[in-house]
């Protein structure tokens, strides 16, 4: 009794194991996202009022921001209109 196995029979059962290996592989991979998400939920939930109370205060950051840019240009156009003045004489 002889029993051969054709290249056909070989290549699907690579590729039947090769599937299998991978289906594995993403369940393995989507149970790590989710215990990540679950992890990262936690955080967000249990820092709520922190990151509102951040949020709300942005813009207050923006205009302070906004007011020293604005005195530091005018600090700098002062140093080069003295640099200037020093330069002539």
């Amino acid at each position: 009794m002889a029993v051969t196995i054709s290249l056909n029979d070989t290549l699907i059962f690579l590729l039947s194991v090769t599937g299998i290996v991978l289906l594995v592989y993403l369940a393995s991979t989507l149970g790590n996202i989710n215990s990540i998400l679950k992890d990262v939920k936690y955080i967000v939930s249990k820092n709520k009022k922190n990151i509102d109370s951040t949020i709300s205060s942005l813009p207050g950051i923006a205009s302070n921001i906004q007011g020293i840019t604005g005195e530091v240009r005018e600090g700098i156009q002062t140093i080069v209109a003295t640099s200037e003045t020093i330069e002539k004489n």
